[in-house]
């Protein structure tokens, strides 16, 4: 009757037999039961599995949202308001700043252990100081800096004498338990999410003057004395000379260096301050590019460059210039250095996997994507580096060599 089976429907049943009841039948349906609850039991243990998989991707996550706010990657939006809340971080955010701390003399450790033990350690500290001590949030920023967000939200206000008393005790409890030291950069207090980036920008700024005031220090950026001549300084030029550093082109980067001071010539205000800023300011520029290109930052920093003392001898601006010419030399042989052992090593894994998969249809777009997806840039770029290997590693464009090869 229809009662018995709307009772039925409401009980959730999965189909029904008329009597009387064939065995081939029933057994063909309880089948088709087993599969539906075995299809059910398995979509829970996937969806069990992904729970504990975002439970332990959550503070990855974290940091990487973290990570993209400060760099300014990611547009302050409605959305990014609902991720911040679902990370639990402070609520309601008034004002904030960026402090980034760099572990000093990293590369004098002998193995990747030692490395990632110390890395491991440090933030330890790092995060349990400062979540103790107001709205504060420590994450990996870079392999060997990390950042903290200090934030000002309900009743914990933030200032910049706090910070710097926080940045004063991490580096005490560093050196104290770990028997190292840390430089730190410091930012300014911004009072909305979006001008975080500008923050982040100060404090790597501020920590380059590591250069200067050496190791263990603690800079903020307010205490960078800069003219409005140098925030007006045209940053194209400084882009060239990056870009030429960083290509290892030695021509490029002197004329680079050349316009720069041509145009430092032309400035009304010629003060020593202003023009030792811009000095030093270029100095940490240079050393920045060579060591993003893989220099270790003891070959710049060691008892042959003392900046200071330097840039106080000379009292021209084409000493000035000479002196930087020679320290961009310098910097761009060992990029160099560092470029052709790199291109070795590629050119030999290249080398290695063709003569094992010479049989294989192999393009030359296949080597861009296996051995140069790191480069920066579009695809035209990615192509054009592994087309440069081959000519100057095998004498020969890429389609000519696999075609020898085979």
């Amino acid at each position: 009757e229809f009662e018995y089976a709307q009772q039925a429907l409401n009980l959730g049943s999965f189909c029904y037999l008329l009597k009387p009841v064939q065995e081939d039948e029933l057994k063909k349906k309880l089948l088709e039961i087993k599969a539906v609850f075995e299809k059910r039991q398995e979509r829970e243990t996937k969806l069990e599995a992904l729970r504990n998989q975002i439970q332990d991707d959550f503070p990855i996550v974290k940091d990487k949202f973290l990570y993209d706010i400060i760099l300014g990657t990611t547009a302050i939006t409605a959305k990014t308001m609902q991720k911040w809340d679902y990370f639990h971080l402070p609520q309601p955010l008034k004002r904030a700043c960026v402090m980034l701390l760099e572990i000093d003399n990293l590369a004098d450790k002998n193995s990747v252990e030692e490395v990632l033990l110390l890395k491991f350690a440090v933030r330890n500290i790092v995060q349990e100081v400062v979540s103790q001590m107001g709205n504060n949030i420590a994450f990996p920023y870079t392999q060997d800096r990390l950042a903290v967000l200090c934030c000002e939200a309900g009743d914990k206000q933030i200032s910049l004498r706090g910070i710097k008393e926080l940045a004063d005790k991490l580096g005490y409890l560093i050196k104290k338990h770990l028997k190292r030291t840390v430089s730190i950069g410091i930012g300014q207090i911004y009072d909305s999410l979006e001008l975080l980036r500008q923050s982040s920008c100060e404090a790597e700024l501020a920590l380059g003057y590591k250069l200067i005031y050496g190791e263990n220090s603690m800079i903020a950026f307010d205490q960078i004395p800069h003219s409005e001549e140098e925030d007006n300084f045209p940053a194209e030029l400084e882009r060239e000379l990056i870009l030429a550093v960083e290509l290892g082109d030695a021509e490029s980067a002197y004329t680079a260096l050349h316009k720069i001071f041509t145009c430092l010539s032309c400035w009304k205000s010629k003060s020593p301050q202003v023009i030792y800023n811009m000095f030093l300011n270029l100095v940490i520029v240079v050393t920045r590019c060579a060591t993003a290109c893989g220099v270790p930052n003891w070959k710049f920093i060691d008892e042959k460059h003392s900046f200071l003392q330097d840039a106080l001898a000379l009292d021209t601006l084409q000493k000035l210039e000479n002196y930087l010419t020679s320290f961009v030399q310098e910097a761009v042989e060992q990029v160099q250095e560092q470029r052709t052992k790199k291109s070795k090593t590629v050119l030999d894994q290249i080398k290695d996997y063709m003569e094992k998969h010479y049989q294989e249809d192999i393009s030359l777009d296949f080597f861009a994507k296996k051995f140069f997806s790191g480069c920066k840039g579009d695809r035209r770029f990615s192509l054009l580096r592994p087309g440069l290997y081959f000519r100057r590693g095998f004498g020969t464009i890429a389609t000519e060599f696999e075609k020898m090869r085979q």
